[in-house]
């Protein structure tokens, strides 16, 4: 099965680590450009999506467990979209992307699509 990348051109590719969030994630950078609730969602989704960051998730499951409104979670939702952190899809696909050139990549590394 092939997948479908909403944003193939920032494809996350994740190294092993011993912890589920890579150091990267906590760049002060990358925290400072984000509000409250974006961040909660960005951490959760950077969570629960696989490899490539790919994460299909429900509206209201994600309201539920994070304790945030329908609006609260549009509002972070298109926070994440503006600042370039996530792609989203009205069929509830989500897709992590590498982060943002002006804040770096360390801790990615290149990803062989072929095996895709």
């Amino acid at each position: 099965m092939r997948r479908k990348f909403l944003r193939p051109d920032r494809i996350r590719a994740m190294k092993r680590y011993y912890w589920l969030v890579p150091p990267d994630f906590f760049n002060d950078e990358a925290l400072s450009v984000l509000q409250p609730d974006e961040l909660l969602l960005y951490f959760y989704l950077h969570l629960v999506a696989d490899t490539f960051g790919i994460a299909r998730q429900n509206d209201a499951a994600i309201c539920d467990l994070l304790n945030i409104s329908p609006q609260e979670l549009e509002e972070s939702r298109e926070g994440l979209i503006g600042k370039d952190f996530i792609a989203h899809d009205a069929r509830g696909t989500y897709q992590v992307l590498s982060q943002p050139l002006e804040i770096g990549n360390q801790g990615f590394e290149e990803l062989d699509l072929s095996v895709v």
